[in-house]
């Protein structure tokens, strides 16, 4: 085996669970990346039970130098079992695949410190780290090379995202994201992009693990609170990047978010993704004091509350305002409700009426 590390500029940081129906999409993306620098893709399987780490496997054998003398290696530690192996043909490609021994997700408290350590090894010998799940994919060979590009001629921006489309599975379309347009639009030499600002970044969601890339650096890293959230998910983690610099997504449209039943968002029920999306616009305002992501907050309830009226859920309706109440100035709730249909206000008007004023 050759000891030998390379220069690697950017790590690739794939988890994944139970998508072995996607996973070998995700990775043809990975492989079909044309680089001028070596780069490394750190696949976490999460303790799948679809038979996604035989997928894996193979497509390992099938693409990879694993040979007796080749870079490859295999070790085992006490969170998971992990090979290392460089790509048969495009040379710059690396995997390091984890597959963990127990299910991480499930359990925050006390697998964090080991997921950070597993990061680690390659976030701090990497210029850039870029992302992607595993039901997702990039269809572009030259995305990581052009936003390696972009962030080196631009010192001062943290995070660099690009045009995707979303692939809605059951109906078997491709859809494309309206937020994108609603941005800045810059043309600055051979790059043509739209500026993302924390002014932006809760009105339009376009920040995709899939399409970011973000500076592996430990200044940015160390200001993020991770000890402040229960558990910490990609909406914070670029919200953190937009506070140390700038962003930018480039108008190449190189990826697929896939949107199906098997994902952990997909999955959710409509009531739960509303909640889910209020308490981390709540979790920032809270922690930070900032109130641009009540904007989101704000959106998002008017939808849970029409969800509850449009059911004659009146109780749970009135049960979320007196809660949120608590929370957040009074007019982010009157801007919710303003939003709502007349026949929702109508049922809701008096009741409400009484607990603003109390």
């Amino acid at each position: 085996m050759n000891k030998t590390t390379p220069n690697f500029q950017v790590d690739v940081r794939c988890f994944t669970f139970n998508q072995s129906k996607y996973i070998t999409d995700t990775m043809n993306g990975f492989c079909m990346q044309q680089t001028n620098f070596p780069f490394i893709c750190c696949i976490v399987d999460d303790a799948s039970t679809d038979g996604e780490q035989e997928v894996i496997d193979e497509y390992l054998k099938e693409n990879f130098d694993i040979s007796d003398g080749s870079e490859a290696y295999k070790k085992e530690t006490d969170y998971g079992y992990i090979t290392y192996a460089r790509h048969k043909t495009n040379r710059n490609c690396y995997f390091y695949v984890i597959y963990l021994k127990e299910n991480h997700f499930s359990n925050p408290a006390k697998c964090m410190g080991v997921r950070e350590g597993y990061l680690k090894t390659w976030r701090d010998s990497c210029k850039y780290e870029a992302t992607c799940e595993g039901d997702d994919y990039w269809k572009n060979s030259t995305k990581i090379q052009k936003q390696y590009d972009f962030l080196e001629s631009h010192p001062d921006y943290s995070v660099c995202s690009h045009v995707y489309d979303n692939y809605l599975e059951n109906d078997g379309v491709f859809q494309k994201n309206r937020y994108f347009s609603k941005l800045p639009y810059i043309t600055e030499g051979n790059f043509k992009y739209y500026k993302i600002s924390l002014d932006n970044y809760w009105k339009y969601w376009v920040t995709q693990p899939l399409s970011c890339m973000v500076r592996a650096v430990e200044n940015i890293q160390n200001t993020i609170p991770k000890d402040k959230y229960d558990r910490f998910y990609d909406v914070y983690y670029y919200y953190y990047f937009l506070k140390a610099g700038k962003g930018a997504l480039l108008s190449d449209n190189m990826g697929v978010y896939r949107i199906n039943n098997t994902g952990i968002w997909s999955s959710k029920a409509k009531e739960d993704r509303y909640l889910f999306k209020i308490k981390q616009a709540l979790n920032v305002y809270i922690v930070e004091n900032d109130e641009r992501p009540l904007v989101v907050f704000s959106k998002v309830l008017t939808s849970l509350l029409y969800y509850y009226l449009s059911r004659c859920q009146i109780s749970q309706a009135i049960g979320a305002i007196r809660n949120y109440g608590k929370l957040v100035p009074s007019k982010y709730l009157v801007k919710s409700m303003a939003s709502l249909p007349y026949f929702c206000v109508y049922n809701l008007a008096r009741k409400v009426y009484k607990i603003l004023i109390k």
